[in-house]
């Protein structure tokens, strides 16, 4: 899946020296990018180094190796090596990359949902929390729905508040759970995971459906 990410990302990167006066309002590609400004519509950003601090009244898709997020969107997609994420994100919110960081100033207005090797999150999501990945940080932060956690480790403390329930691999190494404040807990095996909402097939593929379908848009304006 990962591989097919990165492949679309290079199709759409070439393809945008294809496009249109009005594709290239939405779009934005390069290696190092500051991104600024108002925008009332879908953007899109892809480079190597992304600062973006643009206002996203849409969905926000930005794609790069080292991504910082200071902005505000509708939805937001992200995918990088090293994601920074200060957004304020009215609705829904996906990520996918290595080394992903939530700051406490974030805002997050729904569901989160986020694929990756190591997580901190600092900042309270408003509703549900969807990881899959090696090892996530929870530790002083509130969610106010359900977590689903498939993950290695998991790193909780006294001043974690799970609302709802939290649902977690039985392999997993889990530190806090004792002091924790937690609706309910249930530990699911290894069995019962496989046949569960995978979580990185969820993100990855809704990542990719967007790049591919923006491909496609593009081609029709350059008909």
């Amino acid at each position: 899946m990962r591989k097919k990410f990165w492949g679309l990302l290079g199709i759409l990167i070439i393809s945008l020296s294809f496009t249109n006066v009005y594709a290239r309002e939405i779009v934005n590609a390069g290696d190092n990018i500051i991104q600024e400004g108002v925008y009332d519509s879908t953007r899109i950003v892809a480079g190597n180094i992304i600062d973006n601090k643009a206002y996203v009244d849409g969905l926000s898709l930005v794609f790069g190796n080292q991504i910082t997020l200071e902005g505000s969107s509708t939805y937001g997609a992200y995918a990088g090596n090293n994601v920074i994420i200060e957004e304020q994100v009215e609705k829904d919110m996906f990520v996918a990359g290595n080394s992903i960081t939530i700051a406490n100033n974030a805002i997050i207005g729904r569901d989160v949902y986020i694929a990756g090797n190591s997580v901190i999150i600092n900042a309270d999501i408003a509703r549900d929390l969807r990881f899959a990945g090696s090892s996530i940080n929870l530790s002083g932060i509130t969610v106010n729905g359900d977590a689903y956690i498939y993950a290695e480790e998991i790193i909780l403390d006294a001043n974690t508040i799970i609302v709802g329930k939290l649902t977690y691999s039985g392999d997993c190494i889990i530190t806090g759970l004792d002091v924790a404040s937690i609706g309910s807990v249930k530990v699911k095996e290894y069995e019962d995971i496989n046949i569960e909402f995978n979580i990185y097939d969820s993100v990855w593929s809704f990542i990719a459906s967007v790049i591919s379908s923006f491909i496609v848009m593009v081609a029709l304006f350059f008909v």
